[in-house]
């Protein structure tokens, strides 16, 4: 199983992020006080990329990581999809307190990681990476 940095959790408005993903407003979390986690909602996509100025996961392998916090108000099904056609996609999923809740590399199609889970409400963050260091590109999460 892979780790990701344990991260504490500030909140912020409108902090400048240095070294990860350049997003900062009400919707924006800093994770570790450097990696944002943006806020995404049940239902919705992103499209993004992983890219040399991400943070990267605190393992062997040093994979550039994306996070997202998602808010479950009741008990609810979450479906997770990570698409990519530049790396494999690897995912992954914290609760608050930073306990890996579930991950998946490949249960998606050529490659792509899908977990369906259960979550009673609650803060999670999903970690949006690839399943090897160094590997860059575009990728889509879809949160349904």
């Amino acid at each position: 199983m892979r780790a990701v940095r344990s991260f504490a959790l500030v909140f912020a408005l409108a902090l400048p992020v240095a070294a990860c993903v350049d997003v900062t407003g009400p919707d924006t979390v800093i994770v570790e006080d450097r990696c944002a986690a943006r806020r995404v909602y049940q239902p919705s996509t992103v499209d993004a990329a992983l890219t040399g100025y991400d943070c990267l996961t605190d393992d062997a392998t040093e994979s550039y990581v994306d996070y997202y916090e998602l808010r479950v108000h009741e008990t609810t099904w979450v479906d997770l999809y990570l698409e990519s056609t530049e790396f494999d996609a690897y995912l992954m999923l914290f609760d608050e307190w930073d306990e890996l809740v579930t991950s998946d590399d490949d249960s998606g199609e050529s490659g792509d990681a899908w977990v369906t889970v259960r979550l009673p409400p609650g803060r999670y963050y999903i970690a949006a990476t690839s399943y090897r260091g160094g590997e860059t590109g575009a990728y889509r999460l879809y949160i349904e």
